[in-house]
């Protein structure tokens, strides 16, 4: 399996969003945007979504925030964690983490928020990191070699140091990044996209990284104990008929997620559970046959004694 990673500083989302069409992002599997200075999830057709909204400050404009995006073709998801510029997903395929921190934030911090968002991983899983750390490593940058020392531990950091990511009047710089974990994955290209509609639009380029997994993962769905039918109580379904209405303005209000999760709630209360069989798969009716032959026999035999 293969798919395509995004990642962009997009120093706001909406502007550019208003700017570029719909189909910019929709080849990509997986977008992770920072900086996107909105305090409101925006939704992208076609995609799945987890939010961290940006954080108005007291005065002055949001800052930071980090959405991302994905297609159902990377799994099912299966856990999700946000808080202050951080978004962690994970499906039975992959586990995805993107992360944003300030220029002036303290190495120490983007340590520690980095190992704490690890934390909510296992070992054996697929794992995309990244972000814009604001870590340069195109210069001797005893930030970056912090954070990459700290995370050289299954990690791979697949930028070069040739390759910028940054580009304004007063220099260019390398500050967003992409790490990679697994076991049977492997990265079949990775540069900045430099020939596109979107990158004349920001300083920070956008970032590609194209993975090939030779096989699922061991992170897969826990399976449910209760089997679901493929039966519906249709008077259940009457009773949840009122919800309909706040799924078509969730449509036309384009949060796409949101709505197919509705539904997806909907369909499953309205399911018929057939309760899980407690006989061994092996005792069928052969089986139950014989066993009543058995003691139908031993009972004759007691009685003629």
């Amino acid at each position: 399996m293969e798919w395509k990673t995004i990642q962009w500083n997009i120093e706001g989302q909406k502007n550019v969003m208003n700017i570029v069409t719909e189909t910019v992002l929709q080849e990509y599997g997986i977008v992770i945007l920072t900086e996107i200075l909105a305090t409101k999830p925006i939704e992208v057709p076609g995609k799945y979504a987890s939010h961290a909204p940006a954080m108005q400050e007291e005065a002055g404009r949001p800052s930071g925030g980090v959405p991302c995006y994905y297609s159902p073709s990377i799994g099912q998801k299966n856990f999700e964690h946000t808080e202050k510029n951080m978004v962690i997903v994970k499906t039975n395929i992959v586990t995805i983490i993107g992360l944003y921190f300030n220029p002036k934030t303290d190495i120490v911090e983007v340590m520690d928020s980095t190992i704490s968002a690890i934390k909510h991983t296992n070992p054996e899983e697929t794992i995309i990191l990244a972000g814009d750390f604001n870590c340069r490593l195109d210069k001797n940058n005893q930030r970056a070699r912090i954070l990459i020392d700290n995370l050289e531990e299954g990690f791979r950091l697949l930028n070069d140091s040739d390759q910028k990511t940054y580009y304004a009047k007063n220099g260019s710089s390398k500050i967003d990044l992409v790490f990679i974990k697994g076991n049977n994955t492997r990265v079949t290209s990775h540069y900045a996209l430099m020939t596109s509609e979107v990158t004349t639009l920001r300083k920070n380029y956008p970032i590609v990284t194209s993975i090939e997994t030779e096989k699922l993962t061991k992170n897969k769905i826990t399976q449910q104990s209760t089997n679901v039918s493929r039966k519906l109580n249709i008077q259940k379904l009457k009773e949840i008929g009122q919800e309909t209405q706040s799924i078509r303005e969730l449509i036309r209000e384009y949060k796409i997620t949101e709505a197919t999760e509705k539904i997806e709630h909907l369909i499953r209360a309205a399911t018929i559970k057939r309760t899980q069989r407690k006989a061994k798969p092996c005792f069928d009716a052969a089986c139950y046959r014989q066993r009543t032959e058995t003691l139908t026999a031993l009972h004759q035999e007691k009685l003629t004694k």
